[in-house]
């Protein structure tokens, strides 16, 4: 009996201990995305940002924090925060480049915070998108890219509902 109550009072502390952990996007670098994606490919949504930058946070904050969008970029996505002003060197489609080299000259960024999709071989699924995005937003536009609809519809039918 005691054996019992201590393996159930051991399960309940487990679940307890598992539910008080907040869930976090699991961000990664350029260098572990090269690697998985050779295990397992999956598109990537990149958070372009830079230290100075409030809706940035305000974005890390909110939107990121939030378990829906949590689950479904861990699950469909990998996800790689970019410093648009660093002068850490990052390998980018065979090119050896700044973070701030990939988002300005490469990628065109001038605003922040930048969302940017790329498929499984790292290819723009479209330009990226500027400015903060609340949660609704950010998952709709996840879920375009993330069920592939960008495949057969155009954004704007996407948001009209119509059928692939």
């Amino acid at each position: 009996m005691k054996s019992f109550i201590l393996t159930v009072l051991s399960i309940i502390a487990s679940i307890a201990f598992s539910q008080s952990k907040p869930k976090s996007i699991k961000w990664i670098s350029f260098e572990e995305l090269r690697n998985v994606q050779k295990q397992k490919p999956k598109k990537v949504f990149i958070d372009v940002y830079t230290d100075w930058c409030g809706w940035c946070k305000h974005m890390d904050k909110t939107t990121f924090s939030d378990p829906e969008v949590i689950d479904y970029v861990n699950e469909k996505f990998y996800a790689v925060k970019l410093n648009a002003e660093s002068s850490n060197k990052i390998l980018y489609q065979g090119q050896v480049l700044t973070e701030a080299e990939l988002a300005g000259r490469i990628l065109g960024i001038k605003g922040y915070p930048t969302t940017v999709y790329l498929n499984e071989e790292l290819n723009l699924l479209s330009q990226p998108v500027p400015g903060f995005l609340n949660k609704e937003n950010f998952l709709k536009i996840l879920k375009y890219f993330g069920e592939g609809s960008y495949k057969t519809l155009t954004w704007e039918q996407y948001l009209q509902g119509k059928k692939q």
